[in-house]
């Protein structure tokens, strides 16, 4: 083995058995991903040896070619992939331990039906969502902690696989004991299909130029996925009149904020709602509101319970602010539309006033949308 460091650039070389890898701030990187962060594996390869990208944190993207059999241990260990796409043919028959842990950005992926073993935490503490099993899969065995501490919800899992014990624990369901050999669920719902059909992205409300939407004031609920992997989407305000939001309803978009009018009728966050937003930094979530599992779990901030009932969240720093609903109500007034043709949310009750807390802001929405107006108790 030869190491040479380069000082300007603090990168390592490293030439070991004839392949070269190499090291420095951004991990190891067996191949060096391209711009767009892609890397391919070369055809021939039969093996990603361990430790190959280690850490290499350029890498979102790999395509594995089908000459590959064995992906092994933390090969792929703590990288940003997002994506990961085996090539048709594929002739993989096993992953490590550890091959794809702590892939935080990792939500989904496909396995071919050549693989036969994954090993103990192969995918520990990843992002995974959904995993799929091809039809025809050879599986064998799932090892301990394979997939623990994740968010899977979704799974087609071949019959014939022994899984070993806390294989799935702590995943997106509230049982553990769901995944099972030779059963499908999907959303944490057991069905009769092979596989969970793919959904695909919606936005119940074309976002605008600059990725807000209003949601019309006069609605009761926010349906199940309305704008589930709606990149478009970057900030939303939502009417006193909402008073349901669905599961899954803004899951995986690019939510940086979220504001609730002033007095809000809200009663109920469904389950992963505001999931995977991993943008979101700011919201005012209304106080005496039930809220469902993993709602804002992958959010900008560093806590998955930052955002709770009652506490206003601004650039990820808390301040308690509950309101208070005035037993008397004036008439409301509809606001002009804007220049763009949205229609305003209507001024509400008056004497709707934040309890003294010493924190009386509001997060101001996008786009000359007023936020809510700071009042006096």
């Amino acid at each position: 083995m030869i190491s040479v460091r380069n000082r300007a650039s603090e990168t390592i070389i490293i030439l070991l058995c004839g392949t070269v890898f190499v090291q420095g701030n951004e991990g190891t990187c067996y191949i060096k991903p391209d711009g767009d962060g892609h890397v391919t594996i070369p055809d021939g390869d039969v093996i990603i040896a361990e430790e190959a990208f280690l850490w290499c944190r350029g890498l979102l993207s790999v395509n594995i070619s089908a000459s590959v059999k064995d992906i092994e241990d933390r090969a792929f260990f703590n990288t940003n992939v997002t994506d990961v796409t085996f090539e048709e043919g594929s002739t993989l028959e096993s992953i490590g331990q550890d091959a794809f842990g702590y892939t935080y950005e990792l939500n989904s992926i496909s396995f071919p039906a050549s693989l036969k073993n994954i090993s103990y935490a192969a995918f520990v503490s990843s992002g995974l969502e959904s995993i799929n099993f091809e039809a025809g899969s050879k599986l064998e065995s799932i090892g301990s902690f394979a997939f623990a501490s994740t968010y899977l919800d979704s799974a087609n899992i071949p019959a014939n696989a022994v899984i070993e014990e806390f294989a799935f624990r702590n995943n997106g369901c509230t049982d553990d004991s769901l995944f099972i050999a030779g059963r499908t669920i999907c959303n944490c719902t057991v069905e009769e299909a092979d596989s969970c059909s793919p959904i695909s992205a919606q936005c119940y409300i074309t976002p605008d130029s600059n990725g807000h939407v209003i949601i019309p004031d006069g609605e009761e609920s926010i349906d199940k996925n309305a704008f589930i992997y709606c990149s478009a989407l970057k900030s939303v305000f939502i009417p006193a009149s909402i008073e349901i939001i669905a599961e899954g309803a803004f899951f995986s978009t690019n939510l940086t904020e979220i504001t609730f009018e002033e007095c809000s009728s809200l009663k109920d966050i469904g389950d992963k709602a505001f999931g995977n937003n991993y943008k979101l930094r700011s919201a005012n979530v209304p106080a005496n509101v039930t809220i469902g599992n993993s709602v804002f779990y992958q959010n900008g901030c560093d806590s998955a319970t930052i955002f709770t009932e009652g506490v206003v969240i601004e650039n990820c720093v808390p301040c308690t602010c509950p309101l208070r609903h005035s037993k008397k109500s004036k008439k409301s007034k509809k606001s002009k539309n804007s220049k763009k043709g949205i229609v305003g949310r209507k001024k509400m009750n008056a004497e709707c006033i934040c309890a003294p807390s010493g924190c009386n802001k509001s997060i101001k929405s996008k786009k000359g949308i007023k936020g809510r107006k700071k009042v006096e108790p």
